[in-house]
């Protein structure tokens, strides 16, 4: 009989393979999927990449009428995903569904058109550790499906960024998306878990929720996630703008807004109040003046009565009315 030799670690060898154990089965990765025939598979490549880390990968399909469930299946036959099924609930219903089966202690929702890239799980999970984090956030690469170039942004949280801070910037474009953010289970459960009836914003309503329960925010420097713009068919396409959508963003904002107050964070809130202006000038524009007068009264109520834009925006609004300015000059 041979012998087999023996291969001793050496302590920095041990350590980290301790670490690398400490890691496994870590976050499980919802991905709500309707209609991403095209696109599902590549996305999960990309959570097998993440490699032990990961403790299971659960895809809702969301009553997909295209070749979704053509893709899924064969990841559901050899036991690499597990797949639910049911008629179309929207995102946020299917990430609730997905989130009701995770079993390990961090979870990622993943649009089933996006991807993550580099070692962001892992990163999030030592991230979360160390700094006592219910929700890590990541750099975040935008990618265009026209010829633009990509964009980066974030990462989000740390100790330099409180839940009000983030709270503020996330209404002045500093938001990610959803393949940047790692998410504590017991918190995100704790909080309600995604809010089905908001139909537009659903993983802002949940991050500025999550603020407003004095969530601890981390910041991971590894690895990123990848945000597809454009897709047609994506969860997270708007589908143009509507007047309901609008009516619920307006209405969103608001309470948004009337609970940050209520938690003592300033009377002022000017950054947040402005979002509301914003939308009511979008409704203006797109034939929706009753939602443009209701934003604005709202803004009047909270004290707010000037305008947020350009110098000569700000001066014609003045003069002539927001409503007046938008229709004869079209923005």
């Amino acid at each position: 009989m041979t012998k087999m030799s023996h291969i001793e670690l050496s302590p920095q060898g041990r350590d980290q393979a301790l670490i690398k154990d400490a890691l496994a089965h870590q976050v499980s990765v919802v991905i709500p999927c309707y209609n991403a025939a095209p696109w599902v598979a590549r996305t999960l490549a990309s959570v097998q990449a993440q490699g032990d880390v990961v403790a299971e990968i659960i895809v809702v399909d969301d009553g997909s009428t295209d070749a979704s469930l053509d893709v899924l299946q064969p990841f559901a036959a050899a036991g690499d995903i597990t797949l639910l099924t049911g008629p179309n609930g929207g995102g946020s219903h299917a990430r609730n569904r997905g989130l009701a089966e995770v079993k390990a202690p961090y979870v990622m929702f993943l649009d089933a058109d996006d991807e993550i890239d580099g070692d962001i799980l892992r990163g999030s999970v030592q991230a979360s550790r160390a700094q006592k984090a219910d929700v890590v956030f990541s750099q975040m690469e935008i990618r265009f499906t026209d010829d633009t170039p990509s964009q980066l942004k974030g990462p989000l949280g740390g100790p330099d960024q409180t839940e009000r801070q983030i709270f503020e910037d996330w209404f002045d474009g500093g938001w990610v998306n959803p393949s940047a953010v790692v998410w504590r289970t017991a918190f995100v459960r704790d909080i309600g878990g995604w809010n089905e009836a908001a139909s537009v914003g659903d993983d802002g309503d949940l991050v500025l929720r999550a603020m407003l329960a004095d969530a601890v925010a981390g910041r991971n420097e590894q690895g990123r996630g990848v945000y597809y713009r454009g897709n047609a068919g994506s969860v997270s396409l708007s589908g143009g703008v509507t007047g309901e959508k609008l009516s619920l963003h307006i209405e969103q904002i608001h309470e948004f807004c009337e609970a940050a107050r209520a938690k003592g964070w300033g009377d002022n809130l000017t950054r947040n109040y402005a979002a509301l202006y914003f939308l009511g000038r979008k409704a203006f524009r797109t034939g929706h003046p009753e939602l443009g007068h209701r934003a604005l009264a709202v803004l009047h109520d909270a004290g707010h009565r000037g305008h947020h834009g350009t110098k000569m925006h700000n001066l014609l609004a003045g003069v002539i009315g927001l409503e007046r300015k938008v229709r004869w000059f079209g923005s």
